[in-house]
């Protein structure tokens, strides 16, 4: 491939990752927020994101039929590409016109689920194309690359949605930021004078069978997965450690909104820097063994009376780690989807990634009130280190 199209397809992918950065937190972030300022109940509120969520964790199911569009040729992947962020666009302009109160959560949620549908439509595409074309330490940029702009990204649809929100009210504030949004997403359109050759055999049909049909495959989906449920046990909870811990909603304001973003961003290119260049298997276990650490740090300043600041430092120093390990993730995961039906292979392992948080989550929480932090941390660390020893078993083969 030319180097002109590497640098298409790289401007394309990380148009994609900030617009849906910031389209996907319009939803997650900024609209479950507005709710609360509604007095809209936290049951209602989880519903509302649990619904938003899960869109990406169903993607699967409709992958091969993208797939099998999008290998024909580069315009239909474009289209695909397009169609899916101008739909996303559309349904978030849809918020603009809802009120925000109980008796709309249903519409509202199915508007974010409709949202980040057509957003994981681009994502495939894209993705897929990604893996067919790209050299692993190309990919491996490419997913910090993920990592950095959806945290910066994140950041950004924050604060102007809510900059706009004290000043000028919340239909404002979402036309500003789907605004935004669509100016950065104008690049995706450059796959239009792409010259990107797709070779495909016409006769192969992608499928999710396919996928669990192959051992490799299989094998290589349960692994990466049980690597992840020390981390899906803790992700969504550190803010209510942080609490814990005595932090007050200044203090962990600052965390999420400054020193966490600045941790998310550093771990990307550290990610991206140490999959370039140590390989995807080796950096994966080394962020294995790190992660190990970071669970025995969160469990000293747990049992000891130590200064905030260390909390807040043990605290972004696991962000950073967590979100180097996700790039070694994906890398490895489009490492071993790299076939036929990229797209989908790699959509199935993306979907495994990210439905886990929403489940194990819930485990996590409930050892927490019944246990304390101390076993939930105790689990996490076993977790991450029996995962390490099955990567060091799995490196050694390679």
């Amino acid at each position: 491939m030319n180097n002109n199209a590497t640098i298409v397809i790289l401007v394309v992918s990380i148009s994609y990752y900030v617009t849906m950065g910031i389209l996907s937190m319009l939803s997650l972030q900024s609209i479950s927020a507005l709710l609360r300022l509604q007095k809209v109940d936290t049951d209602e509120i989880g519903w509302f994101v649990a619904i938003v969520s899960v869109s990406w964790g169903i993607r699967f199911l409709y992958a091969p039929y993208i797939e099998k569009y999008r290998k024909r040729s580069v315009a239909r992947t474009r289209n695909i590409a397009v169609f899916g962020v101008a739909m996303a666009l559309i349904c978030s302009f849809l918020y603009a016109l809802i009120e925000f109160k109980s008796s709309t959560i249903v519409l509202l949620s199915a508007v974010g689920f409709l949202s980040n549908i057509f957003l994981t439509f681009s994502d495939i595409a894209l993705s897929g194309l990604a893996i067919d074309k790209f050299s692993h330490k190309l990919r491996s940029w490419l997913n910090g690359s993920r990592i950095i702009f959806s945290a910066f990204s994140s950041a950004i649809s924050g604060g102007v949605f809510f900059l706009v929100l004290s000043q000028h009210g919340a239909k404002n504030a979402i036309f500003s930021v789907v605004g935004l949004a669509f100016l950065i997403a104008l690049p995706i359109l450059l796959l239009i004078k792409a010259k990107i050759d797709i070779k495909d055999n016409l006769d192969n049909k992608p499928s999710i069978l396919a996928f669990f049909k192959n051992p490799a495959l299989r094998r290589s989906f349960i692994f990466l997965l049980f690597a992840q449920f020390n981390t899906a046990l803790y992700l969504y909870l550190g803010g209510t450690f942080l609490v814990d811990k005595g932090l007050n909603e200044q203090e962990i304001g600052m965390v999420f909104g400054t020193y966490s973003v600045a941790a998310s961003i550093l771990g990307g290119i550290l990610g991206a820097y140490l999959n370039a260049v140590l390989g995807g298997i080796k950096s994966f276990v080394l962020f294995l063994a790190l992660e190990a650490f970071s669970f025995i740090a969160l469990f000293f300043i747990n049992n000891y009376e130590v200064e905030k600041l260390l909390v807040i430092i043990v605290f972004c120093l696991s962000s950073l780690i967590i979100n180097a390990k996700f790039v070694s993730l994906y890398t490895v995961a489009m490492q071993y989807a790299k076939s036929s039906q990229s797209g989908v292979n790699f959509s199935i392992y993306a979907s495994g990634i990210e439905i886990l948080p929403s489940i194990l989550s819930i485990i996590g929480g409930y050892i927490v009130a019944s246990f304390g932090w101390n076993y939930l941390y105790g689990i996490c660390f076993a977790l991450a280190f029996l995962s390490f020893l099955i990567f060091i078993k799995i490196k050694d083969k390679n």
